[in-house]
């Protein structure tokens, strides 16, 4: 039916316009106007049908030619798809210069798209003046061996074996890495009064205060070094556990020192923090709740409370220290 509309498919490209008249011919032109003249028009043609080629529709093919019925369609990889198409071959083209003027020729390949409207999909010239053109048309999709054929796809079933983890154990870090890296807190900002805080992960936490007037006033509280974190530990609980309903314990809560923040009018002293990061289990799997106490003048406490460190707890040595990604 495409053939005896009369209708033609169009392609705009950046310098060329591709035309193919269904059934009819394939024109490559340009179009140049100069201002007060006519347009001059530089213009291919890449196929006229040749009577060889039959208009008959796919179904009507096989009908009158019952012998053939079984033969297989052809098939082109379409954007990583093999799929099935109708060529329509045309030829008498104009002569090319290239190829002792031999007249130019084309390969239609029409394709089944349901939502098409036997738009060009690609022109391409596989060799020197013949050229390959793919037509979408939803009119072959009514047609069984023409219809796109989706690339079966095999359920995989996994089963361990008796005694091994659920996943395996590197999986499972691999994960807790990952949660760690989408973790708020490693860069995280809080505070609702005069003062606000800012934590960073292994690095600082910060206090400061921001002005319209006087700009922001920022206080170091704390900042991060390994090894005064491991002598604290060994005076002071670095991991606290919690004891499950069948008697095995689980960490809860690990607390990470910072030290020498800026000196203490009040104590003549650095200040420190005492962070504590604690499980705590959401609807929202990466909220996190921050919040600042002053036990002692210039010692504080941070506390930071997400139900994604409870997926990275079980990773604390006996420093506390958690192994993620630096």
């Amino acid at each position: 039916p495409l053939f005896k509309q009369s209708s033609c498919s169009y392609r705009i490209e950046s310098y060329w316009t591709y035309e193919v008249c269904h059934g009819k011919h394939i024109r490559q032109y340009h179009e140049e106007k100069e201002t007060g003249q006519k347009i001059n028009i530089q213009e291919y043609y890449l196929g006229n049908m040749m009577m060889k080629t039959p208009l008959s529709e796919p179904d009507q093919e096989e009908k009158e030619k019952p012998k053939e019925s079984t033969k297989e369609i052809p098939t082109k990889n379409i954007e990583g798809q093999m799929t099935p198409y109708y060529p329509v071959e045309m030829g008498n083209g104009t002569p090319c210069s290239l190829r002792q003027n031999l007249p130019r020729s084309s390969t239609v390949m029409y394709i089944c798209h349901p939502e098409a409207k036997h738009e060009i999909l690609s022109v391409a010239e596989v060799t020197t003046c013949e050229y390959e053109v793919v037509i979408l048309t939803p009119l072959l999709c009514n047609h069984p061996k023409y219809r796109f054929r989706a690339s079966p796809v095999n359920d995989i079933f996994c089963q361990s074996l008796p005694g091994s983890p659920l996943k395996p154990h590197n999986l499972e870090q691999l994960e807790k890495q990952q949660e760690m890296m989408k973790m708020p807190l490693r860069r995280a900002k809080e505070g609702v009064g005069w003062w606000k805080y800012e934590f960073c992960y292994g690095k600082y936490v910060h206090q400061y205060h921001e002005d319209k007037e006087s700009g922001k006033t920022s206080v170091v509280v704390g900042t991060w070094n390994k090894e005064e974190h491991i002598e604290w530990s060994r005076k002071n609980a670095a991991r606290t556990y919690y004891l499950k309903e069948d008697g095995t314990q689980t960490v809860r809560m690990v607390s990470h020192f910072y030290g020498n923040g800026d000196v203490c009018d009040l104590t003549d002293k650095p200040r420190q923090v005492t962070v504590k990061l604690k499980c705590k289990e959401s609807d929202s799997p990466h909220a996190v709740t921050i919040y600042m106490l002053e036990p002692h003048s210039c010692q504080y406490i941070l506390g930071v409370e997400s139900p994604v460190i409870c997926k990275i707890l079980d990773t604390a040595d006996e420093y506390g220290l958690l192994s993620v990604p630096s």
